[in-house]
């Protein structure tokens, strides 16, 4: 079964168009889980082992963390959903063996709803929209991204229709000229509100 997923980077459209995403670690035989340091937060991965993607569009800006100033590129994905890891059901189980699942603050990273795979070939890439990001402060505050260009992967090999779905969609976005909410920390999956008198 396919479905559509994101994830940002920010390396440039003709890299990735060219080679698609792999894990740092070629060596692993998969997305390794990582356990928390203690029990009121969810377990998470190795980030090496895999290539993680979103289901959650308005979340694939918030990556990558190394630079937050950095404009990014967020990928449109077209996977089948049989090759990956369901980490965010990792994360679901691991808080419910805890007691932890009526704490919304254990269950933060979940707003991601992160999947891991162990690549992302370029034929699998529909296109890419290049957004300026602003952070409220650090990742976990949230911020919101402004939606600039979006480019077709001309070595796509899916339907022609949903090539121009994610065309036609992702330029409204970028014709709007609009901001858009990023997810927060607080509360799981809250929507930073901090977008009052905010200007490009």
């Amino acid at each position: 079964m396919k479905g559509v997923f994101y994830r940002s980077d920010t390396r440039k459209p003709e890299e990735i168009f060219a080679g698609g995403f792999q894990k740092r670690d070629a060596n692993s035989a998969g997305p390794v889980k990582r356990w928390p340091i203690d029990e009121e937060h969810a377990l998470d991965i190795v980030p090496s082992s895999a290539v993680c993607v979103t289901r959650f569009f308005e979340a694939a800006p918030l990556f990558p963390v190394a630079d937050l100033k950095s404009n990014s590129w967020v990928y449109v994905l077209d996977l089948d959903t049989s090759k990956m890891t369901n980490t965010q059901q990792w994360q679901y189980e691991d808080m419910g063996q805890k007691g932890q699942l009526g704490n919304p603050g254990a269950l933060w990273p979940m707003f991601g709803q992160e999947r891991a795979m162990d690549s992302v070939a370029s034929d699998e890439i529909i296109g890419a929209v290049h957004v300026k990001r602003h952070f409220d402060g650090n990742v976990f505050e949230g911020g919101r991204f402004l939606p600039i260009t979006y480019q077709a992967n001309p070595s796509y090999e899916g339907p022609d229709a949903t090539v121009a779905l994610a065309e036609n969609l992702i330029s409204l976005l970028v014709q709007a000229k609009a901001w858009i909410n990023m997810p927060a920390q607080e509360q799981g999956i809250v929507l930073s509100t901090k977008t009052e008198n905010f200007k490009d």
